[in-house]
């Protein structure tokens, strides 16, 4: 508390430079959780050295603290529960009202889950410079996509950013990306790999750090959903065929 008290003092009265540029300083807020529990004022504080700090009306009152947890805590638990006869609740009264919340509670819970999942099902993808010429197979139609960036990488039909691997294992060239209308939403169209072997053996095998050796590509064309995409593989010619590995920190 002491550092933060000197330098808020230093920069209130001093400003502070940011290249040629001057600017003044003032702390308009303070937000302190311990100030919040405080009952009452009980002394000095290191805080009143800082200028133009008033510590009434620069320190608001915080809700959760003084309302939350202060009035409704002392209303249920010194009054509803623990006070007098008067006042106090039954047991039968206290378990319904506690049930009743709970349940509320995990209702809450279900509905902020499902809202979250499908946030992120939403956003999760962007889809980029749409076309009408691609390949399509049967169930697939416009709009179909050159581009889909993920959170963490981007997929395209060019071949520098076309290889991927799902996460049944299969490893797949993209083709294009387009609307389904079974499952209602825009799925990677590609063919897979027939032969993914170990690019060596000695150390370990090289399956087991995600570095294939792939060849046999599929001559028939397939779809799958885009959340089936475990992450981005870069693809190198190899004898007559690619050596595939992921990029870090790209898994879905």
């Amino acid at each position: 508390m002491e550092d933060f008290a000197n330098e808020a003092v230093n920069l209130t009265l001093n400003g502070v430079y940011i290249g040629d540029k001057y600017f003044s300083f003032k702390i308009s807020m303070l937000l302190f959780d311990a100030v919040a529990k405080a009952k009452h004022h009980t002394g000095n504080t290191i805080l009143q050295r800082i200028p133009n700090l008033g510590l009434v009306t620069d320190v608001p009152l915080d809700c959760m603290h003084l309302i939350c947890l202060g009035v409704v805590k002392k209303l249920l638990v010194n009054i509803w529960c623990f006070g007098r006869p008067l006042h106090k609740l039954q047991s039968r009264s206290i378990n319904i009202i506690s049930d009743a919340l709970l349940i509320r509670r995990l209702s809450e819970e279900s509905t902020l889950h499902t809202l979250l999942e499908h946030k992120v099902k939403k956003d999760s993808y962007k889809f980029e410079k749409e076309h009408s010429d691609g390949i399509l197979i049967d169930g697939t139609s416009d709009p179909q996509f050159k581009e889909v960036i993920f959170s963490n990488f981007k997929l395209s039909i060019n071949l520098q950013n076309s290889c991927c691997k799902l996460n049944c294992n299969s490893i797949i060239e993209i083709s294009n990306f387009a609307y389904c209308q079974k499952l209602d939403q825009v799925v990677v169209i590609g063919r897979k790999y027939n032969n993914v072997n170990n690019l060596y053996t000695k150390p370990l095998n090289s399956s087991l750090i995600g570095i294939h050796f792939v060849d046999g590509l599929s001559e028939c064309f397939s779809y799958w959903p885009l959340p089936n995409i475990l992450h981005k593989l870069i693809h190198l010619p190899h004898t007559k065929g690619f050596v595939v590995m992921p990029l870090l920190h790209t898994e879905e």
